[in-house]
């Protein structure tokens, strides 16, 4: 079972609801990349995790 430990402050400024929040590699680089997804339409805004 995956056990999930809070990382702390990930992306300040977004100003969405965490609920919204998921995490995926969109560039298969071995990095979780942040995603902003509207739970109404599915509309989704991503950033690339860089390092």
């Amino acid at each position: 079972m995956l056990a999930l430990v809070p990382q702390g402050s990930v992306a300040s400024g977004v100003l969405v609801d965490g609920a919204r929040i998921q995490f995926a590699d969109l560039n298969n680089d071995g990095r979780a990349d942040y995603l902003d997804v509207n739970p109404q339409n599915g509309a989704t805004r991503a950033w690339i995790n860089y390092g």
